[in-house]
Parts: C-alpha cells; structure tokens; sequence
C-alpha cells in the first residue's frame, strides 16, 4: 500500500495511526539542486534537530530541543542521584527541565563539583528554557529560529559536561574514586571533584 498526500495534518494522522507498524514514512521534497528526492528521517531526536538546522526548518524545534535536554537531565539526575521532590507516578515520569536543572545545580553545588559549576552552561540553560517551552505551548511569543539554534548549543554543550565524548557514557556514582573523591564515565576519561 503507497498512501500519498499533500496535505500535512493528514499526514501526521497517518504517520502516529502507522507507528511502530513496520511502514516506512517518508516525504517527498524537491529543490533546484537536488530535483524529486525523498526526505529521509532521521533515526534519532538528536539527529531530526541537527538536520532541521542544518535545513533551516524552524518547526517544532524549540519543543524537540526541550524534549532532548528533558531526556539528559533524567539520565544525569539518576546517575548522579539527584534528589527531587517526590511526585506520583506518572508525573514522577514527567518532569520538567527547570525543575530537573535547579535541583541538579543545587547538588553539584553540595558535592563541591567546582568544574561543573563554575561553567556558565547552566545558568545560561536556565535563564533560556523559555525558548523551547514557548515553541511547545500555545503562546503570543514565537521563538525565533537563531533563538531555538542558540538554545540547542547550549544543550549540546550541557552535554558535553556530563557524558563523555570518547565511551558516550554518563558520569556516575557507580564510577565515583573515594580515594581522589572524583566521579568519571565508564571509562574514566571524563571526571570532575565529587565530594561524597
């Protein structure tokens, strides 16, 4: 079955009916370069923000880029067991990045993480957020599209703090040298003070 439309709301209907159905989704684009060619999609979040800026595709980028940080966060909170207030259930699951970078701050604070803290990503993450949440919400502020790319820089360089670039793993208390009160990736290659 090749289902073809022009139109993108029914599109998008489609594409979430046929979800995790085995079909391919693809869209057919064209420009003068290239002529007809099908639009590939990305396997990965990351990877459909990087190639919308690198396309200049503003759409829903700001949300994405909110939703990636988002997903770090829960990955940093749990390895570095960072506390937050408990919440049931479900919206334990759904937690917020303002919510998610306050409390981590306020812990690398606590373990005497200085490299971490002393960086100027965070802050910076915090007084931006906005960007991502005004492209998700229904809201008389559109983000313009230098703002949501400047916002995904500071994201990949809030990354670049946590997860190592060589094994790709996060820092984390599984890793933490009592000795050299340090905590490291998987492999060691990326550490800072941790102060137990």
């Amino acid at each position: 079955i090749i289902v073809l439309t022009h139109e993108k709301t029914w599109f998008d209907i489609v594409k979430n009916l046929v979800k995790g159905k085995g079909w391919a989704i693809n869209t057919l684009k064209h420009n003068e370069s290239k002529g007809t060619y099908i639009d590939e999609s990305p396997q990965t979040l990351g990877e459909r923000i990087e190639q919308k800026i690198s396309s200049g595709d503003e759409n829903n980028l700001g949300n994405e880029a909110r939703k990636y940080l988002e997903h770090l966060l829960k990955i940093i909170a749990l390895n570095l067991d960072v506390k937050v207030s408990y919440r049931f259930n479900d919206v334990n699951e759904d937690r917020m990045a303002y919510e998610l970078l306050v409390e981590l701050k306020g812990t690398l604070d606590k373990r005497k993480c200085t490299e971490i803290v002393s960086s100027p990503i965070i802050s910076r993450l915090l007084g931006s957020i906005f960007i991502g949440n005004k492209d998700s919400h229904d809201s008389s502020t559109e983000p313009k599209f230098g703002d949501m790319k400047a916002f995904w820089i500071d994201v990949k360089e809030f990354e670049n703090l946590f997860f190592c670039e060589i094994c790709k793993s996060p820092l984390s208390l599984k890793n933490y040298d009592k000795f050299n009160k340090k905590i490291r990736c998987n492999k060691g290659e990326l550490e800072y003070s941790w102060i137990k």
